[in-house]
């Protein structure tokens, strides 16, 4: 949703890597992109984490969508996952304004997995967190790196640098 929606407000002017570590979901996400005609798309079939290995991604009991790396459950996949500098190093991206992160409870692993990305301190991060203590958790690693973190609503925040 928000990848399709962002690649045509940009309209050429920006690029967004949109990364997804679910197989099912990322060829749903593909298939949008295709449809949209978001050519200023790249797509990575891997989970952001705060190392390069393999980590179980655990469904979700009532909703075939969601998966998280840090809720589990019985039924699991396993997916290679890689830190977001990585990601960036890949694709030659050096400068980024925007980082949005939904990940299901692993927030503060992402942010771990974007040291480079933070000392730049130009980006804004929106995350998704689902208590205190997710919010916690990313507040931690965020500060070390002077971003100051502000609710947007019930269970998003920003970060922005001070």
């Amino acid at each position: 949703k928000y990848t399709v929606m962002i690649g045509n407000q940009l309209k050429g002017n920006g690029k967004i890597i949109s990364i997804e570590p679910h197989p099912n979901n990322f060829e749903i996400l593909k298939k949008n992109v295709e449809l949209n005609k978001c050519e200023n798309v790249t797509l990575v079939n891997s989970a952001c984490w705060n190392t390069k290995s393999t980590l179980k991604l655990f469904g979700h009991e009532s909703h075939p969508l969601l998966a998280s790396a840090v809720k589990e459950s019985k039924n699991f996949i396993t997916v290679d996952s890689e830190p977001l500098d990585d990601i960036l190093d890949r694709f030659g991206v050096k400068n980024v304004d925007l980082v949005k992160i939904d990940v299901e409870g692993a927030e503060s692993k992402v942010v771990e997995g974007m040291k480079r990305v933070l000392e730049t301190g130009k980006e804004k991060i929106i995350f998704e967190a689902w208590d205190s203590s997710f919010v916690e958790a990313c507040r931690k690693v965020l500060e070390a790196y002077d971003y100051r973190i502000e609710q947007l609503s019930t269970m998003y925040w920003m970060g922005t640098h001070n």
